[in-house]
């Protein structure tokens, strides 16, 4: 497998539009230009203009949750340097994990209405939302730096049943995008690539190569989508339905989440 030319790498390139052409396809851009190719992938995002092209029906699902994230520079106690930690309570969590010395990534889900529109008081914001949390949570936003926290709303879609057409062919979150609470998001965009091309160097055309990808991952990538979905709803529940959630994962036999990660880490390809 050959290294990619850096100088073949093209950026700040806007999607207009695609269509088949008799040399082959042809995808115009914002800018005016045209680039004509054998075949397309399309790695543009759960908000993919080149899905919305060829698989206009798709349904959002979106939760009416707010992720913000961001990166500190705290060190923290001994115990969490290497941890990936949540925190869930009254409907909103916080996660956070190490991911250099000192250097912590970070995310927090809150509801709509609790974190307002006025960024100059986003981090103060955040920190009421999240003072009763405990260490390191608060010592976390404490050294967030505000301008760099960024905002996203928190959405999927259900799956669809083909991830190509013709010789266009759909991957990571353009083909399957799941909500944020597995951590698989660019995991699944990676496993995609690195099937494509196996598919691409075994099969005769890029047509059968993009079928056979599908295959070996639909079904695992589904599983990744609804699944992720199904602990997001989890973890918003409070009062009740919170404590008797928060019984059964403590009740969980070992075995069964160790089940649950062997599910998710096994690959078939």
């Amino acid at each position: 497998m050959q290294e990619l030319d850096p100088a073949q790498v093209l950026l700040a390139k806007a999607y207009v539009s695609l269509r088949q052409e008799p040399t082959g396809l042809a995808v115009s851009f914002a800018d005016g230009s045209t680039i004509t190719a054998d075949f397309v992938i399309a790695a543009d995002g759960i908000h993919s203009p080149i899905r919305t092209q060829l698989f206009p029906s798709v349904r959002f699902a979106g939760t009416g949750h707010v992720v913000w994230r961001g990166m500190s520079e705290v060190q923290l106690a001994p115990k969490y340097k290497q941890a990936i930690m949540e925190a869930w309570a009254d409907g909103v969590r916080f996660g956070f994990s190490e991911v250099a010395d000192g250097v912590v990534d970070w995310f927090a889900v809150v509801k709509p209405g609790l974190v307002g529109p006025d960024r100059h008081q986003l981090k103060a914001q955040l920190q009421a939302v999240f003072q009763s949390f405990a260490y390191p949570i608060p010592a976390i936003l404490a050294s967030a730096e505000e301008a760099r926290i960024i905002r996203n709303d928190i959405a999927d879609f259900d799956p669809i049943r083909q991830w190509s057409q013709g010789n266009v062919c759909l991957i990571g979150d353009a083909a399957h995008a799941a909500t944020p609470y597995m951590g698989q998001g660019g995991c699944q965009a990676v496993e995609d690539a690195y099937v494509l091309a196996q598919c691409l160097a075994q099969e005769a055309t890029p047509e059968l190569a993009f079928a056979a990808m599908q295959r070996l991952r639909r079904k695992r990538a589904t599983h990744i989508v609804r699944t992720s979905r199904l602990i997001g709803r989890a973890g918003y529940l409070t009062s009740v339905a919170g404590a008797f959630r928060n019984f059964v994962m403590r009740a969980a036999p070992a075995r069964l989440v160790e089940q649950q990660f062997f599910q998710v880490y096994s690959l078939n390809y």
